[in-house]
C-alpha cells in the first residue's frame, strides 16, 4: 500500500491486510531533477503491467519548500508523474530520474 505521507510516500505491506508494517523511508520525498518534478511527490497511485509496477504521481512544481502555499495559480498547477518500482534489499523504491519506457497492457481476468 502506498500513502501520501505529505512528506512524500509511505510504503506498506502485510500478509493478513488486517497487520501493517511500514517501510522505514519514504519514496518520491527528494526531488526529481526533471521538468516539473523538482518537489516532493504525492498523491499516489500505482499500476501493475506484466512483470513491472510504475507509481503515478502529482507534483506541485510552484511550491517551494519550506514556504507557505497560498491560493495563486503557482501554488494550485499540477503536473503527473511517472517512475517505475523496484524490490531492492526488501523495500520498494523508485529513481524518479530514471527514464521510463511504459507501455500499458491490458489485465488478464
Amino acid at each position: 500500500m502506498v500513502v501520501d505521507n505529505w512528506d512524500g510516500c509511505g510504503i506498506y505491506s502485510s500478509e493478513n491486510l488486517t497487520d501493517w508494517k511500514r517501510q522505514e523511508k519514504n519514496i518520491l520525498q527528494e526531488p526529481g531533477k526533471g521538468v516539473d518534478d523538482n518537489v516532493i511527490g504525492g498523491h499516489p497511485d500505482v499500476v501493475v503491467s506484466g512483470d513491472r509496477a510504475f507509481i503515478f504521481y502529482f507534483t506541485h512544481p510552484g511550491r517551494i519548500k519550506g514556504s507557505r502555499p497560498n491560493d495563486v495559480y503557482q501554488s494550485r498547477r499540477s503536473s503527473i508523474q511517472v517512475a517505475e518500482l523496484e524490490y531492492k534489499d526488501g523495500q520498494i523504491v523508485c529513481d524518479r530520474d530514471k527514464p521510463v519506457n511504459i507501455s500499458l497492457l491490458a489485465p488478464n481476468y
